[in-house]
């Protein structure tokens, strides 16, 4: 690889925790060191004062580290920030700035103040889901994301018809977009399409090394519980009321070594719910030979972002799911259940897409930095 002459690049990243951001954070650090010899370091917040800031599933990456706050705001230098934490670009005044824009709807969450009538309005609308999901701590997450969905768009409206989001973009010096959905909604707001690269970042080498036999998957659902609607919970119900033997397994905070035990051993994953980027856990279940359904909006959208076979994609357009038919839905998963054999074969394009992420990166790498050099 062609090794570029650069000042410090620092990364911004919340400290302690492992989630699919961070870990596209740590992999373009990584990669940086060792692939382009770019001192690249990882710049933390909220560190704790007690505990190593460096989750244990990062420490493969071998990345120096220091708080954000001993950064220098000095014009040499290059900072990114994930688009969650854009509240920090005001404190660098000289330094070069960098968004890597890893989803869309969470950048709305994080930088604007929800309004009350916006939060007024969504218990009005969700009330029935709110008595329903009260008493069932393990599906209040469900009622959260209908709740984020609703607030996000609610926010997206307000503050695109306002103009704020174009004058705070004019502030920053490039985009990174880990997707076309991000990419088009740059492009959207004026930012210049040639200074909007595209990362691609890969999954981690334990789900691409993992070994799977297809000839023993167990009749097993696996959902997205993180990010799933709460439309999700009624069709598993239906679901599993007309197979009894069939096992659904939530995954949430389950840690790699969960996701790759229960996705190892899964006929179908299915994410139905939010999608503010270009997601993992759908190429995470691909390449480790579960049939994939998702919600066509947002990250899974765009062929580029998710080259599942349409089929296997459905649409949510609003909240509440209304043009969602759960029957038809239930119907797929048996089938997809009971022909896994069938339906998989359709994912071996997708399978090899994922498993060449890294060749993608590399090359994006590339053009990154070329446009990191001219800044």
């Amino acid at each position: 690889m062609a090794r570029h002459v650069l000042k410090a690049i620092y990364i911004v990243v919340p400290a302690h925790v492992y989630t699919g951001g961070p870990t596209a954070l740590f992999q373009l650090c990584h990669y940086l060191n060792k692939h382009f010899g770019i001192d690249a370091r990882i710049a933390f917040i909220n560190i704790r004062e007690e505990g190593n800031p460096i989750h244990p599933c990062y420490k493969k990456f071998e990345c120096q580290w220091l708080p954000l706050k001993k950064v220098k705001d000095d014009p040499g230098n290059i900072i990114i920030f994930p688009e969650t934490l854009t509240n920090l670009v005001d404190k660098f005044r000289f330094s070069k700035k960098v968004i890597y824009w890893l989803a869309v709807d969470n950048f709305f969450l994080s930088r604007y103040p929800t309004s009350k009538i916006s939060k007024f309005l969504f218990l009005v609308r969700t009330f029935p889901n709110i008595l329903r999901f009260l008493y069932i701590p393990d599906k209040r997450i469900l009622l959260w994301n209908d709740y984020k969905q609703y607030i996000a768009y609610d926010e997206i409206v307000k503050v695109m018809e306002n103009g704020a989001l174009q004058e705070f973009l004019s502030k920053i010096d490039l985009h990174i977009a880990q997707s076309i959905y991000a990419r088009n909604f740059l492009i959207k707001l004026g930012v210049d399409k040639e200074r909007i690269p595209i990362l691609r970042e890969p999954l981690e080498e334990e789900f691409l090394n993992a070994k799977i036999n297809y000839d023993k998957k167990e009749d097993i659902v696996a959902f997205n519980a993180r990010k799933a609607f709460s439309i999700v919970d009624r069709m598993l119900s239906k679901l599993k009321k007309r197979n009894k033997t069939l096992r659904i397994i939530p995954l949430m905070n389950v840690g790699k070594e969960g996701m790759i035990k229960t996705l190892g051993k899964s006929k179908v994953f299915v994410d139905i719910g939010l999608h503010p980027g270009r997601d993992r856990p759908p190429r995470e279940a691909a390449v480790l030979g579960n049939i994939v359904i998702v919600n066509r909006r947002g990250g899974c959208y765009f062929f580029e972002d998710c080259p599942i076979p349409g089929e296997y994609k459905i649409y949510c357009r609003d909240l509440a799911c209304r043009d969602l038919n759960i029957n038809n839905t239930v119907n797929l998963i048996e089938d997809c259940l009971e022909n896994y054999h069938q339906h998989i074969n359709k994912f071996q394009e997708f399978r090899e897409y994922v498993k060449n992420e890294v060749n993608l990166y590399l090359k994006d790498l590339e053009n990154l930095l070329a446009l990191i050099e001219e800044l």
